[in-house]
């Protein structure tokens, strides 16, 4: 060691020989160094300088905050969309009166394995593997749009939108991949908590209208209403089935979405005014793998969808019910138990403005084929 070397010199010379992927930030999360491994697993960090470029904003947030909670020191944090099964730990690091932030990334082959069964671990690998990959796309691509002068931008955009979206695609069926991978081995991924339902739904109803103009949605939602659920995957339940209402229909969509209490259960009602569904294909549109498409059209997901909405409904102890007829729409009826409020305010992880400002939201993944869904930045 050198006398002249400070303590954060010697600290990026250790960390440049580990295997880990480590970074060193600002308090503002503003990228100060990174060694290699951590440059392997986020590609962009050599064109950007901030976190809040790569991550999840909602992530970043969420990690300052905690910060500021705990005296400085986080464990076990979990990164959400597009990343793989990624867990960060942070420690506050002084170098006189400076104050940074050093980042161990934790990655798949460090945390323990999600699943115990063997029969989803090849669906669940395929899915974080392709996770990862997906980041650096996009990651490479947001920094691309950042880098090009906007004279020479506009003849571009059209294919670098083909590229954001086959991105959102293949992170979608990633996503429904992995929730399918763990309904199916029977093994429960549910955080139950009392949610607000109608809370949740009237987030939903406003992000929609806020991003499909052309969307005539109409709403009648009983207030305070409340169940036992996992927000995240009741959320993606939903947005499934509002994706394929909304996939499936003409140029002047109508989606009657109504939620009621009826005896000690919660009725969720989504009816559209698509193209239907033949009585011959109904029983079999929840099935795996199983896809339709009215028109004849390619369809660019596995098949997964529907067959999830149904498993997460059922592992809230809920039901749902498909009613369809060829050019007359589909009704979806979701019965979930109804549970007594308790007392004080419930929190709600989201609302229309994070769904929209959050890239990786799921709001913005499962509905990505919908026109005017995606972000433009």
């Amino acid at each position: 060691m050198r006398e002249s070397d400070n303590f954060l010199t010697i600290l990026e010379r250790q960390l440049a020989k580990q295997q880990a992927p480590f970074l060193l930030c600002d308090t503002g999360l503003g990228l100060v160094w990174a060694n290699q491994p951590a440059r392997v697993l986020f590609p962009a960090l050599d064109q950007e300088r901030s976190l809040w470029k790569i991550l999840n904003s909602q992530d970043c947030e969420a990690l300052l905050r905690l910060t500021d909670q705990q005296g400085g020191t986080v464990n076990n944090f979990p990164l959400t969309m597009p990343l793989a099964n990624l867990q960060l730990n942070l420690l506050t690091v002084e170098e006189g009166p400076n104050r940074y932030f050093l980042l161990h990334l934790l990655t798949d082959a460090q945390l323990p394995a999600p699943f115990p069964s063997q029969e989803g671990k090849p669906m669940s690998l395929l899915s974080d593997q392709n996770r990862a990959q997906i980041s650096s796309i996009f990651g490479a691509l947001f920094s691309l749009k950042r880098q090009i002068p906007p004279s020479a931008l506009e003849p571009l955009l059209p294919y670098l939108n083909i590229i954001n979206q086959s991105s959102y695609q293949l992170l979608r069926t990633c996503v429904n991949l992995s929730d399918f991978a763990r309904f199916f081995t029977d093994t429960s991924p549910l955080h139950l908590e009392p949610l607000d339902l109608s809370a949740l739904v009237l987030v939903l109803c406003g992000a929609l209208q806020s991003t499909l103009p052309e969307l005539t949605l109409c709403h009648q939602v009983e207030p305070d209403l409340c169940v036992l659920a996992d927000e995240k995957y009741l959320t993606n339940a939903l947005l499934n089935l509002v994706g394929n209402s909304l996939k499936y229909n003409g140029d002047h969509p109508r989606l009657d979405l109504t939620l009621r209490a009826s005896g000690e259960a919660v009725l969720l009602t989504l009816a559209d005014n698509g193209w239907g569904i033949p009585p011959e294909y109904l029983s079999r549109v929840c099935d795996p793998y199983f896809s339709y498409h009215p028109r004849g059209e390619f369809y660019s997901g596995v098949g997964l969808g529907l067959t999830n909405a149904k498993s997460i409904v059922s592992a809230h102890h809920g039901t749902l019910l498909l009613e369809s007829q060829p050019d007359n729409g589909t009704r979806v009826t979701i019965s979930l138990p109804l549970l007594e409020p308790p007392q004080g305010p419930l929190s709600l992880a989201s609302d229309p403005v994070s769904y929209l400002k959050d890239r990786f939201s799921s709001f913005h993944v499962l509905l990505c084929e919908l026109p005017g869904i995606l972000p433009n930045d």
